[in-house]
């Protein structure tokens, strides 16, 4: 029956590669193999590279240890396949970022006490959306803390530079009570 919804809605709604708008598929391989995973992390604050992804250049920077697996750029592939993971939620996409992040981790940390904290999303967001991407991404990687609590709607991040990005986020989030 699964297989008979599936051709069904493949006849209705033919998949198209995100990136090139070619084959069946939502990644094809020519566009996967332009994607370059991250061989070296890098201070989430200076950029300067290092094997960790650890803030090198002060102590006051939250996001420490932070692990990047793709370079984020404007009209690139990456960007297309994150905002249609985002904004139209694919399982098959879903499992292909969750295997690049995998990959990232193993490389770069393997703590045992390494846990994920999503980012929660905006309550009205999330309803929009049906999903939290950063939860799904972190299903069945390893331990994850539902430990953040979001203060305030925030303006869209989309559409902003770094520096707004940034400043959009302060005082954004808080732990939940218990944590």
């Amino acid at each position: 029956m699964r297989n008979f919804i599936k051709w069904l809605l493949n006849l209705v709604l033919p998949m198209r590669c995100v990136a090139c708008g070619r084959d069946k598929t939502l990644l094809c391989y020519g566009c996967a193999g332009k994607l370059k995973i991250l061989r070296q992390q890098e201070c989430p604050r200076c950029r300067k590279a290092n094997k960790s992804g650890k803030v090198c250049c002060g102590t006051d920077f939250v996001l420490n240890r932070l692990v990047v697996t793709f370079r984020y750029q404007q009209n690139d592939i990456i960007q297309k396949l994150v905002k249609q993971f985002k904004y139209h939620y694919s399982l098959e996409l879903a499992r292909y970022l969750r295997r690049a992040l995998m990959k990232q981790i193993i490389e770069y940390f393997c703590p045992p006490d390494y846990i994920f904290v999503p980012v929660p999303l905006d309550k009205k967001r999330r309803r929009e959306r049906g999903f939290n991407q950063a939860e799904v991404l972190a299903e069945n990687i390893g331990p994850m803390w539902d430990c953040l609590q979001r203060k305030v709607h925030d303006r869209h991040q989309a559409g902003l530079n770094r520096r707004e990005r940034l400043t959009n986020l302060i005082g954004l989030f808080s732990l939940k009570e218990g944590f």
